[in-house]
Order: structure tokens, then C-alpha cells, then sequence
């Protein structure tokens, strides 16, 4: 774990990627990670990776949630045409979860703005 928490912040520092801790308004208690990666500005896009929930929370609104703000984040404030929620192609919860936030079948590639541009 430690490893993997200093490479994501060595990430941040470098400005590729954007960390962000998934909290429950009610109580205040840590649930879940989440971050923007591959960070691109000129070609306006971004992944959204690494996410993860505890098991009481998984298949919950707080990753939904989590996902939506993101989402409006990369489209509304950094103008991205394209933003990519990416995870293992073994991984089925994950593409589920993705699945349920997108709207889309079990193998999406990519949100696009209204126009369609990727």
C-alpha cells in the first residue's frame, strides 16, 4: 500500500495525476480512493483509475457520486473532450460500476462532450 501511495503522489507532484479520497458526508469517515490520471491539457483529456470503495460501500452512491463530480470537473472546469474511465478487463465489479455510471454496455471506451469529439 505504501508503494502504491507514494507513486501516486510522485504523480501528482509531476502533474499527471489528481488524487482524491471518497468520504462519507455523514460521518466523515475515509471510504474510498479515486483519481484523474494521464493528465493530458493539450489534448484536453484525462482517465479516471484506481478507484476503490470498501466492501460496505461497493455497489453504493458514494462511487457514483464520486465519478459524477469527477466528470463534471474534467468537462466543465478543465474543458476536456474526452475522458476515459479505464479499468482491468478482468476486473467485472469495476466494469459494472463503470457500466452504471456511463449508461453504456459492459466495455465502454470513452465519454465524449455532447458534440461527440474524442
Amino acid at each position: 500500500m505504501r508503494k502504491f501511495v507514494d507513486e501516486a503522489l510522485a504523480a501528482q507532484r509531476v502533474g499527471t495525476a489528481l488524487l482524491f479520497a471518497i468520504i462519507l458526508v455523514e460521518t466523515g469517515a475515509v471510504i474510498g480512493s479515486t483519481r484523474f490520471e494521464n493528465i493530458v491539457p493539450e489534448h484536453r483529456r484525462v482517465e479516471i483509475r484506481w478507484t476503490w470503495t470498501t466492501p460496505s460501500h461497493q455497489r453504493m452512491p458514494a462511487n457514483t457520486e464520486a465519478k459524477y463530480l469527477m466528470l463534471i470537473h474534467a468537462f466543465e472546469e478543465w474543458d476536456c473532450v474526452r475522458v476515459e474511465l479505464k479499468t482491468d478487463s478482468r476486473n467485472r465489479c469495476s466494469r459494472e460500476a463503470i457500466r452504471r455510471t456511463t449508461g453504456r454496455g459492459n466495455t465502454p471506451e470513452a465519454l465524449t462532450d455532447e458534440s461527440g469529439t474524442a
